[in-house]
């Protein structure tokens, strides 16, 4: 047995060199090299460790030795192997998980399209057809749709809502650029590349509290890993639920015990303050969003999601975007309320291992934004001669677009509109007659917009600088 299996570590270790050495010659890909490098090293020590063996023990004994590592080694994977299955059979409802690189959001990920932007979406066409009315939706995994079929994403509810009644000819396009990750300097990137080449006539920008981050994330708290690699953990947690289960209760187990700083408090830590760099920061990024698009003469809106976990640890974010949007004029549909209303919170997330919103989530999200800007959207048709009712709308809608229900106050107000099923959200605008009509305050915004024209110019090559 020492003979067998030294010269099958001996070929290991051989196979290992020869990965590496065509890797070199850039035959292969680099998704080798750990391959190749663990082949090598396993062979050598394996080498070295029966021939050790054989000269310490003699070869009966080390023949034993080795036939019981053989044993344990195999039974240790055969374990291993029924817990995966088990798991993957206990977990086979779950879609993704909150993270990007599990095992689960990979499999899922296998039957997403993407259009040839690279975003979740049909392929857009080079020129907007005539009589067609485009609506921009730039956001993060939330409009993405992560967890959830295409068809149940609140972009795709609007745009089968809209269409659904005659309209004058008028065709409603709602194109989603959602991309996981994207925070609001990658969002304002986005919008500039892509979203105004479109011929928007309308944007509608989705906001999350973590989109404030930036790209400073150096501070951010990591867990240790249980294994040394990057690329063996990427791998693992990609193919195995095993691995993905033990490392996220390694991460639960480090936070316990007061090893990683809380996510809240980090972000606390850093955006509490209006005045520190990194709020401020925040608020300009923002602000040159709200400025492109009134340099370009495109109206907006906003769309706010909170923690679908229902945790409020940094409802400060919320409340300043909140009150950015009342400063600009720019009409902001909050679903902090309508979230709140519902009893089973999981009820609106992708999945049990996921928080991002489900299907009942988008629902309500589409359903509100209808509420509030479905007057907006459908004044197409009454420049088209049309003067039918928003299709689906509550008959609340129609009082509120008449004026009822609204309280106008010095520079502000705020629209409540109490929706089906008793849900309610907050919708927030500056001073005027319609949330998505006004004229916003943009002057100072305009003025250090403009001031930064030429600096981003220099900036261009750095991904989401705003």
């Amino acid at each position: 047995m020492t003979r067998a299996l030294s010269l099958g570590c001996a070929a290991l270790a051989v196979i290992g060199l020869l990965l590496l050495g065509a890797q070199l010659l850039f035959l292969f890909p680099d998704g080798l090299q750990f391959g190749s490098r663990a082949a090598t090293l396993m062979g050598v020590a394996g080498f070295v460790l029966v021939r050790l063996a054989a000269a310490l023990l003699g070869s009966r004994r080390a023949d034993k030795l080795l036939a019981n590592l053989l044993l344990l080694a195999f039974t240790t994977l055969l374990g291993l192997t029924a817990c995966e299955l088990a798991l993957r059979f206990a977990f086979r409802d779950v879609t993704t998980t909150v993270d990007f690189q599990s095992y689960f959001t990979t499999r899922w990920r296998q039957g997403v399209h993407l259009n040839a932007l690279g975003f979740r979406d049909d392929d857009i066409p080079g020129t907007k057809p005539e009589r067609v009315y485009r609506i921009v939706v730039i956001g993060d995994s939330f409009t993405y749709g992560q967890g959830v079929e295409t068809a149940v994403r609140f972009t795709e509810r609007l745009e089968a809502e809209l269409n659904s009644a005659p309209c004058a000819g008028i065709h409603y396009d709602v194109i989603n650029l959602g991309r996981p990750g994207a925070e609001t300097v990658d969002h304002l990137t986005i919008l500039r590349d892509i979203a105004l080449s479109q011929d928007p006539d309308f944007i509608l920008l989705q906001w999350y509290e973590n989109d404030v981050e930036g790209d400073d994330k150096s501070g951010r708290p990591r867990p240790m890993r249980l294994l040394p690699s990057d690329y063996l953990t990427t791998r693992l947690g990609e193919n195995s639920v095993l691995f993905y289960m033990l490392q996220s209760r390694w991460g639960a187990l480090q936070g316990a015990l007061g090893w990683l700083e809380p996510y809240q408090d980090y972000m606390r830590r850093r955006f509490e303050d209006p005045l520190s760099p990194a709020s401020q920061a925040a608020t300009r990024a923002l602000e040159f969003f709200f400025a492109e698009t009134a340099d370009q003469d495109i109206p907006m809106g906003m769309i706010l999601f909170p923690d679908p976990g229902g945790q409020r640890d940094l409802e400060f974010l919320h409340r300043r975007v909140l009150d950015q949007c009342r400063e600009a004029g720019i009409a902001c549909v909050d679903l902090q309320d309508a979230f709140a209303a519902v009893a089973n919170r999981q009820s609106l997330w992708a999945s049990r291992l996921d928080h991002h919103p489900g299907a009942e989530a988008h629902r309500l999200a589409a359903d509100l934004l209808l509420e509030t800007f479905a007057a907006t959207w459908r004044g197409a048709c009454v420049a088209a001669g049309s003067t039918l009712t928003p299709a689906g709308a509550p008959a609340a809608l129609s009082a509120a677009n008449a004026g009822a229900g609204v309280r106008k106050e010095p520079a502000e107000f705020v629209i409540r509109i109490a929706f089906q099923q008793g849900h309610q959200g907050q919708v927030t605008g500056g001073a005027g007659e319609d949330p998505a009509h006004q004229e916003p305050p943009l002057r100072k915004i305009h003025q250090g917009f403009q001031s930064h024209q030429d600096q981003r110019h220099d900036k261009a090559g750095q991904h989401g600088s705003p």
